[in-house]
């Protein structure tokens, strides 16, 4: 049944155009390839293997928080559900950084520094029952390093995130970039309206979708281009990782941000699909005679790119 589901998923990819490296964004979706080449590889924390540990019930970027009564809420990490106590395992090599219980956090954590070609990189373990580990301890990869435990909502689960350069939070990266998973095509995308009927604002609604499988979206691209020759007259991005590096908790946690309106549907474990519905708002109005095209594209931590387009008219 995943794997009928997963070629239908596919099949709808290529109808929406999935373009790889291809497209308005083939230059950014080409460095991306080139920088996933250079993240190093980790195995996954409960298998300690690059056997996924789904199903997920969270990953990076938007979501409804359940526990806090499905307010929008911005997500750095992913969260993998597992019973109170089950053993955690170091995603690489590295150092141990943190371990045990901190003021600033709610529940003991875990957080390894890893070193790879002269960067440092930072994995931390939330939520944890306890550390089996100790500050300054060298780790290998796969071994031990705590047992997981619940979060204050009572839910079991680990909570995981990567993060590249110093350990702070605006420094936080999709954990796909390091972890094995079912890379099989693009996500797909759909532009659900386009509104150019004014010359002073141009709004456009995307909805892109995943499989729990492969929920590995990083960026969403919406410009407006001149149908007859492609010349793009404005363009309008929601980048995650550089959103989360760039702006506030505060900024981020706001479902209508920076001229983009950012709305998840509800998604966990049991979920078939996750869906995100993005309206851009920024984008620059055009004259009423104007012949022009909209252009959507949303690429993953692969660089795999679905394009869709709009003719405005």
């Amino acid at each position: 049944m995943v794997q009928t589901s997963r070629m239908v998923w596919c099949l709808l990819c290529v109808a929406g155009f999935c373009l790889g490296s291809w497209g308005m964004t083939s230059a950014h979706a080409q460095d991306r390839v080139r920088d996933a080449n250079r993240f190093p590889s980790y195995v996954w924390p409960v298998s300690r293997s690059d056997v996924p540990d789904y199903p997920l019930n969270d990953s990076f970027g938007p979501r409804q928080l359940a526990s806090e009564k499905y307010r929008y809420d911005f997500h750095r990490g992913l969260d993998i559900p597992v019973p109170i106590g089950t053993p955690l395992y170091a995603v690489a090599d590295g150092t141990v950084f943190r371990a045990g219980e901190y003021k600033q956090y709610t529940d003991p954590v875990v957080v390894l520094r890893h070193k790879f070609d002269g960067q440092i990189y930072h994995t931390y373990y939330t939520h944890l029952d306890k550390a089996t580990v100790s500050e300054g301890q060298v780790v290998k990869q796969g071994e031990q390093i705590g047992l997981s435990g619940a979060s204050q909502s009572g839910f079991p689960h680990l909570h995981i995130e990567m993060r590249r350069g110093s350990n702070y939070a605006k420094n936080a990266l999709h954990p796909l970039r390091f972890l094995d998973y079912p890379d099989t095509c693009g996500p797909s995308l759909e532009i659900v309206s386009a509104d150019t009927s004014s010359t002073e604002q141009t709004v456009v609604t995307v909805s892109v979708s995943m499989l729990p499988e492969e929920l590995d979206l990083t960026r969403v691209e919406v410009g407006i281009t001149e149908a007859s020759n492609g010349t793009i007259l404005d363009t309008q991005v929601y980048d995650m990782e550089a959103w989360n590096a760039t702006y506030s908790a505060a900024q981020l946690d706001d479902g209508a941000f920076n001229g983009v309106r950012i709305e998840p549907d509800r998604f966990n474990r049991k979920s078939g699909v996750y869906k995100l519905t993005l309206t851009f708002t920024g984008l620059q109005g055009v004259a009423s005679d104007a012949d022009v095209k909209i252009i959507a594209t949303a690429i993953d931590v692969r660089g795999n790119a679905t394009r869709r387009s709009f003719p405005s008219r």
